[in-house]
């Protein structure tokens, strides 16, 4: 027993050490993006958070199944596009955190103040992401946070950019789509472009 541990933790260090030269490669080519994508898994791999990612049509209710899971409508949902932007649920005390796309973070109780919060996250030209804590318990666990993504097939090329730039962070992917779109081709690539990426999916049946 005492072996395997020193085994696992002989790996850890050559994990962290291998993510340590690719960060440093990263910063050399001047690779912001892959960079920033590289301190967020570290991020992630520190605190152990499972994160499930809704995507896929706008209006398909992504957002609406977030609000039941939460027990709160804090996410706008309508039949016309809202989230415009990545926004990540987890549990803890009423907060938002807006990151901008220029300029500092904003903090606020949203509880106080649920309007404002939905404006935020209908706004895909000022905001960059959003992070929100409610208390809530899914799957009997306090380390796990909900992703919810802009709708790809969004007329705004954005959308899809931000989607597909935020599934690295994902552990379990769920695909919304409406039922009249199940075979539509954007769903077909999309779905395809997943799996290329080495994720392993399954469709619901019946």
């Amino acid at each position: 027993m005492l072996k395997l541990k020193e085994t696992l933790e002989a790996a850890d260090e050559a994990f962290i050490s291998r993510l340590g030269e690719l960060y440093r490669a990263f910063t050399t080519a001047g690779d912001e993006e892959n960079r920033r994508k590289l301190g967020q898994l570290v991020e992630k791999l520190e605190t152990a958070e499972f994160t499930i990612a809704l995507c896929g049509h706008f209006s398909a209710g992504k957002s609406s199944l977030i609000n039941s899971i939460v027990g709160s409508e804090i996410l706008p949902s309508s039949p016309i596009p809202t989230s415009a932007n990545v926004v990540k649920i987890k549990p803890g005390p009423p907060a938002a955190r807006i990151y901008l796309k220029h300029g500092r973070p904003v903090e606020f109780d949203f509880s106080a103040n649920l309007e404002q919060l939905k404006s935020y996250c209908a706004d895909g030209d000022t905001v960059d992401s959003i992070e929100i804590t409610h208390p809530f318990k899914f799957l009997d666990s306090d380390n796990v946070s909900i992703m919810d993504t802009p709708g790809i097939d969004s007329t705004d090329d954005a959308h899809k950019v931000a989607t597909e730039s935020a599934l690295h962070l994902a552990d379990l992917i769920l695909y919304v789509t409406d039922y009249n779109h199940v075979q539509s081709e954007l769903n077909f690539n999309f779905t395809k472009t997943l799996k290329d990426r080495g994720l392993k999916g399954r469709s619901p049946s019946g």
